[in-house]
């Protein structure tokens, strides 16, 4: 239970768990129509949305994304957003 493949991304952690890596990336936006658009672009390069941190009202903030850290996860090609 709760152990993945060797090879999959991870290291291997005390007890021979597989524990898997993860990049981060945060980016701010200052409306809704922004916010959907910056989801969507993240999503279509992998990333995944952690948390959405919202400055005073729910239109302005910051999103955090993840995404696997690993050589062999396949990517679309493109840079990572700056």
């Amino acid at each position: 239970m709760g152990r993945k493949a060797a090879g999959r991304g991870g290291e291997e952690a005390e007890g021979g768990i597989i524990m898997q890596k993860w990049e981060y990336h945060c980016e701010p936006f200052q409306s809704s129509n922004e916010l959907v658009s910056l989801l969507n672009k993240l999503g279509d390069d992998g990333w995944e949305l952690v948390t959405l941190l919202a400055q005073g009202t729910a239109s302005h903030g910051q999103i955090v994304a993840k995404r696997p850290k690993d050589k062999a996860w396949s990517r679309p090609v493109g840079p990572s957003p700056a």
